[in-house]
């Protein structure tokens, strides 16, 4: 954005002293951003003494804004350089990088699946330590995601964002070198470590992401966050793959040097290309953590993501054993792996496009539950149901899982924000790192919840039956989002704007 200054020389500033984007006409009336117009009575008028009309577009009233979902731009701290590369529009640029940083992000993430087990074995571990490599992961995302979300207005976002990147990279790469440790306790500890490490970075690039994407992107928060979401499911689509080609061609170091490389590079280009989403300002203050999760809407959303990881985490751990019985070849099992995370990359950005168009994102997410608990029905699939199990139910119910897993992660995360916002939280860094820890905080629970609980299922009560405890639960989660709409659906709701008029 360029900034237009008087004729005279006098800047206009924010509230916050920050310069505004102001371009004079003829009506002695500027615009700011087409969205917000200042009244001038003379040149060096204060602040104070102009009036914000708050209208988004002709013809479209601030409570008509609110309710379709829009947000005050005017209220997003923004620095200076539209953009660092020439003929990339800022928010273009953006995008672009946060994209190929989730990816990266995502196949590290999901790269040592195929061989690791093996080298751990190698390594003397038996199948609870290692599995435990795993799960210290997502347990680490739990413990420093609100931390992080509690200090990003503090550090901000853009530093949050590389620091991140390079502790992922930095580890990706350390953890190619595990095979020239020595056997037992000394492979075990240095692994879990590096892996605690990965976690630190992956929960502070998180957080950084969801707090540049709702500083940036406030008119198209749901479709910018759901292509995040895609092309981080795409890293963890590929991640195996290319694990595993990489592991055959080089040895077990190749893979993880490759994308540890792959990360720090990315960084490189992050540092020198992404501009600053806020200036700095000292007067920051941290979000209120206990009051944010102090909701019933907002334990809602982070229950609908927390179900989703379950489920996801359930299928990673006992999935397998089931597709046995069918006796598939290897590449196969690999597809039906693969089938619900390519789904999902598919279609998240049409629950974003969704979520853009419509303030009821707690009725999204019930249609998105229902898809799921038709999932959960025929991967088993249900005893009840009068047919046995095959290929094709187990792939249609992966299929109807990618598709809903989208509808209850990216409205629920949008969801959350505009629900913050009207119960009067600022329109700052610090609620956009609160809102940020719904999905780091109830993804990473999820994900260790449920292997966990489906190796417990599968040794208890099998996998069909395991399948239905999931569904009885998805099934609650229904009731209690439908009970939610109906209590809190008010028709004053809708018309209630996020920011009042300034005088």
């Amino acid at each position: 954005m360029a900034s237009h200054g008087y004729k005279n020389g006098n800047i206009a500033h924010s509230r916050n002293g920050r310069p505004l984007n102001i371009q004079e006409n003829t009506t002695d009336r500027a615009k700011i951003d087409g969205s917000y117009e200042i009244i001038k009575s003379t040149p060096r008028r204060k602040e104070s003494e102009c009036r914000l009309d708050l209208s988004h577009q002709k013809g479209l009233s601030a409570s008509q804004n609110n309710a379709n979902g829009g947000i005050n731009e005017s209220t997003r701290l923004r620095s200076k350089d539209v953009s660092v590369l020439p003929g990339v529009g800022r928010e273009r640029a953006v995008l672009v990088l946060l994209a190929l940083g989730n990816f990266c992000v995502g196949a590290s993430i999901s790269l040592q699946a195929p061989f690791f087990p093996h080298e751990a074995e190698r390594k003397g571990s038996n199948s609870t330590e290692y599995g435990f490599v795993f799960s210290v992961f997502e347990l680490t995302i739990f413990f420093f995601g609100p931390i992080f979300a509690k200090i990003v207005p503090i550090v901000k976002p853009r530093f949050m964002l590389i620091a991140g990147l390079f502790y992922v990279g930095a580890a990706c790469v350390l953890f190619g070198f595990l095979n020239k440790s020595p056997p037992g306790a000394t492979f075990l500890s240095l692994a879990i470590a590096t892996r605690i490490a990965e976690g630190i970075g992956t929960a502070g690039f998180q957080t950084a992401v969801f707090s540049i994407v709702a500083a940036e992107f406030p008119n198209s928060l749901a479709t910018s966050y759901s292509i995040q979401q895609t092309v981080f499911g795409a890293g963890l689509v590929a991640g195996p793959t290319v694990g595993g080609c990489l592991y055959q061609i080089g040895g077990f170091m190749a893979p993880f040097v490759s994308i540890g490389v792959l990360l720090l590079l990315c960084d490189v280009l992050v540092y020198f290309l992404m501009p600053a989403t806020e200036e700095p300002n000292e007067g920051q203050k941290t979000g209120d953590m206990l009051k944010f999760w102090g909701n019933i809407g907002i334990l809602l959303d982070a229950y609908c993501v927390f179900c989703t990881f379950v489920i996801i985490g359930y299928n990673a751990a006992v999935l397998e054993p089931h597709l046995r019985q069918f006796n598939l070849e290897p590449y196969m099992v690999g597809l039906v792996f693969v089938l619900n995370g390519t789904v999902y990359a598919c279609t998240a950005w049409i629950w974003g496009k969704a979520a853009d168009k419509t303030v009821r994102t707690k009725e999204l997410c019930i249609v998105a539950c229902l898809l799921l608990c038709a999932s959960l029905l025929l991967l088993g699939p249900a005893p009840f149901l009068p047919f046995p199990t095959a290929v094709w139910t187990v792939m249609l119910a992966l299929g109807l899982f990618g598709l809903g897993s989208g509808g209850t992660i990216v409205p629920s995360f949008v969801g959350s924000f505009r629900d913050t916002l009207k119960r009067g939280f600022a329109d700052d860094l610090s609620t956009y790192g609160l809102v940020s820890s719904v999905f780091t905080v109830s993804h990473s629970m999820g994900a260790f919840v449920g292997p966990t609980l489906g190796g417990y299922l599968l040794d208890s009560v099998g996998y069909r039956m395991g399948t239905m405890v999931l569904l009885g639960n998805e099934v609650l989660l229904i009731l209690a989002l439908c009970i939610y709409v109906v209590v809190h659906r008010k028709p004053s709701e809708d018309k209630e704007p996020l920011l009042k008029e300034v005088t």
